[in-house]
């Protein structure tokens, strides 16, 4: 009897111990697969189907596709080393707007299914079809729905209604979502690819980071070279004859950049209240530097070829209109810069200069009130306020007040004016 009874005893041992195992075995599977536990006592108790019969099948299906996965990943981005060109767009560059614009009025842009709609425009990306330009919106109205000048009083109410009824509704926008792109340009597929990026703090959070890219097939670019540069003029089409305004801006945590601002018509120099007599001789002397001559005689002296003027008044008096007039008679790109910003320093107002085009004209704002003028004459008191301290017998010292941002000096910009290395303080 003893024999039969120990049989049974170890019968139930082992079952006792694959019981156990299937448990931990179970509780591991449900660690990586959450649910499985279910899903195994759901097929048992109704189709009868152990699922960890066929689990070790599942898991070299699984290894098979990941596998599978990743050499086809490896296989394409061969290919597209070694098969393809491809054009890097970044966001801070200006040819950006031109290829989101571009983008925009392409059809199928129109059709994608993955899009980002918007009604929001940011002062650094002006790609959508408008510009915000002045009267645009009035214009879709209609000249009949304006107020004419038989009953102009009667007629200005029905105006100004459809005028405010339309401003309700802002235009929607649409461009392509993140991710790839598939279109066609001059009969060749192309594929327009866009990505977020993580922002490192050198682009504002204003803005998404992301990168544009642009991929043909074969090793030739000059269709991505084609596009890019349709864009171009398109871009610079849409804007016609109207004066570009850009305008520094602080961008990131401790950088300036020339962000676009507007684009107006130009201004008339007649619009201008100045002397004609001024006016003229100040319009002659820019057309004269601009001569090809003139910047002849600056290369063979070895004198940085800019020219700059210093007007002043009072408010109001048509300073930075005469700015703008000049501006737009001579299709000049106007770059306005606040000198009294608390964070501009010297050197970023060399960044600044630095990233300026051939021919443009560079507006300096607020000269007087940054404290240019003001900091030889603070030195002086300063150092005058020392010497009665070391004539007097008190033994109290001051201590020196400390900024976080000194600002411009008005050798720093005379300097970054003349492009010439940053003068030393306390240099003669």
């Amino acid at each position: 009897m003893a024999v039969p009874n120990m049989a049974s005893y170890l019968d139930h041992n082992i079952s006792n111990s694959s019981r156990n195992a299937t448990t931990i075995d179970t509780a591991v599977l449900d660690a990586f697969i959450p649910g499985y536990s279910v899903l195994s006592r759901f097929l048992v108790s109704y189709l009868q189907i152990d699922l960890s019969y066929y689990l070790p099948f599942l898991v070299m299906a699984a290894a098979a596709t990941a596998s599978l996965r990743y050499s086809v990943k490896k296989i394409v981005r061969l290919l597209g080393e070694h098969f393809t060109s491809t054009a890097e767009i970044r966001l801070d560059d200006e040819i950006y707007n031109y290829l989101m614009f571009w983008m925009a009025q392409q059809p199928f842009t129109k059709r994608t299914t993955h899009f980002v709609a918007g009604t929001k425009i940011s002062s650094g990306m002006r790609y959508w079809d408008s510009d915000n330009g002045e009267g645009s919106d009035d214009e879709d109205i209609g000249e009949d729905d304006g107020p004419d000048n038989s009953d102009m009083l009667a007629n200005f109410d029905r105006y100004w209604q459809k005028v405010i009824s339309k401003d309700k509704y802002r235009t929607l926008r649409f461009t392509p979502a993140e991710g790839t792109h598939y279109f066609w340009y001059k009969g060749r597929p192309l594929a327009f690819i866009r990505e977020r990026e993580e922002n490192n703090g050198g682009v504002s959070l204003r803005w998404v980071p992301e990168r544009l890219y642009l991929s043909c097939l074969g090793r030739d670019p000059g269709i991505l070279k084609d596009l890019l540069a349709d864009a171009q003029r398109a871009y610079v089409a849409r804007d016609g004859n109207r004066t570009i305004i850009y305008r520094g801006q602080k961008s990131g945590v401790d950088g300036f950049d020339w962000v676009r601002c507007m684009a107006r018509p130009p201004r008339p120099l007649s619009t201008v209240v100045l002397d004609e007599a001024q006016k003229q001789a100040f319009i002659d002397d820019i057309k004269e530097y601009l001569h090809p001559r003139t910047r002849r005689w600056y290369s063979n002296r070895g004198i940085p070829y800019r020219r700059g003027y210093l007007l002043h008044g009072p408010p109001g008096t048509g300073k930075t209109s005469l700015c703008f007039a000049a501006s737009g008679l001579l299709g000049l790109t106007l770059y306005l810069l606040s000198l009294n910003s608390k964070s501009l320093d010297e050197d970023s107002l060399m960044s600044l200069f630095s990233e300026l085009p051939r021919r443009c004209i560079v507006l300096l704002e607020d000269v007087d009130s940054a404290g240019i003028t003001q900091k030889r004459a603070e030195d002086d008191s300063t150092a005058s306020a020392v010497l009665v301290e070391k004539g007097k017998s008190s033994t109290e010292e001051k201590e020196p007040e400390t900024t976080t941002n000194k600002g411009v000096s008005l050798s720093g910009l005379l300097n970054v004016m003349t492009e010439s290395p940053p003068a030393r303080a306390g240099s003669s």
